[in-house]
């Protein structure tokens, strides 16, 4: 079993973070950065913990939750609207999953924009199926040319208690929502580090490091060729206490991976110990695709993929024995004229 932390060791850990200083715009990122390090993180009032694995991202989420809400207003949760039923997933050969994807990209001409929007529920450490989980975006808008200027922006949108059911995570119940302020970092290279120089000392794409965290151009060029290799490196990249494939699920959220390396890093993900693959699997939003997973530990992680053009569709992760959730989230990608608009 993994250690995790609570809520209540979370707060209390970022609190204590960095007492004297007031949080910045680029705050979240470098929580990410120190939490998926493996950082150890000073509490007062420290105790162990252990509980069912949840990986990088659901700590992600509690750390984005921590420092985006804001006082809000409950809305009344709406019943849920009836959906069609989602198809049972159905057991394929990873053979057959890499055989059936095609790949390709979008244009995006100068002074349009990527637009990339992660939707994902999170928050589930406690194991209990009946808690419900935070549902947050992060929608990047990503311009033509990697040095101009990103936008990048956070939105916590309610409660939501889902469960697995038939192979698929399904709503237990209706969503209650919030009405939030959206939190909005702007910043050239992606390197929304740089927010705040004069407290971070890092100067914009100057000091850019790429990683699976926050990959970049030269980066993403430098990763090894073969499928064995990326897979290696995968491997040796992620810090203990989180799984490799969910360090290529965070890696790939960032909608920057060409469909090259996506081809090269779907290929590498099959070298996991204990690699399976699925298709009929549906995100957050019901779209159906491949999917690549892996159980460790009691609990399943499972990249989504569109077979259409090899993007990442979002993430499950759950634990089969009883139901509880950790993750599940969708992706939605478009090419829009300005930074804040959305695709029709």
């Amino acid at each position: 079993m993994r250690q995790l932390w609570t809520d209540d060791e979370l707060d209390q850990a970022l609190a204590e973070l960095h007492a004297d200083v007031r949080p910045t715009p680029n705050g979240l990122a470098a929580a990410r950065e120190r939490v998926l390090a493996g950082e150890p993180v000073r509490s007062r009032r420290f105790h162990r913990v252990w509980l069912p694995i949840v990986a990088a991202a659901a700590v992600v989420a509690l750390v984005s939750t921590v420092l985006v809400l804001l006082p809000h207003t409950a809305q009344p949760a709406a019943p849920p609207s009836p959906k069609p039923p989602l198809p049972e997933p159905v057991p394929v050969s990873l053979t057959w999953i890499l055989n059936n994807i095609t790949y390709s990209d979008p244009t995006v001409a100068p002074g349009q924009f990527r637009y990339v929007r992660d939707q994902v529920l999170a928050g589930g450490a406690s194991g209990d199926p009946s808690k419900p989980l935070t549902d947050q975006t992060t929608t990047t808008w990503q311009p033509a040319k990697w040095t101009d200027q990103w936008l990048r922006r956070e939105t916590v949108l309610g409660n939501q208690t889902v469960k697995t059911e038939g192979g698929q995570i399904v709503a237990a119940g209706p969503e209650q929502t919030f009405s939030m302020h959206d939190m909005d970092v702007r910043a050239g290279c992606a390197d929304f580090d740089s927010v705040n120089p004069q407290t971070t000392g890092h100067l914009p794409c100057v000091d850019q490091k790429g990683s699976w965290l926050t990959p970049t151009p030269d980066w993403l060029a430098s990763l090894p060729k073969d499928p064995e290799a990326l897979a290696a490196k995968l491997k040796a990249d992620t810090p203990n206490g989180v799984g490799p494939l969910y360090m290529a699920i965070y890696a790939l959220k960032t909608g920057v991976f060409p469909a090259d390396i996506r081809l090269m890093l779907y290929n590498a993900l099959t070298y996991l110990p204990g690699a399976y693959g699925l298709k009929d699997v549906a995100n957050l939003d019901g779209k159906v695709g491949f999917a690549i997973g892996v159980i460790k530990q009691r609990v399943a992680d499972v990249i989504l993929i569109d077979p259409g053009d090899g993007t990442y569709l979002g993430v499950q992760q759950y634990e089969p024995d009883n139901s509880s959730v950790f993750l599940f989230s969708a992706m939605r990608y478009g090419v829009v004229d300005s930074q804040g608009a959305t695709p029709k």
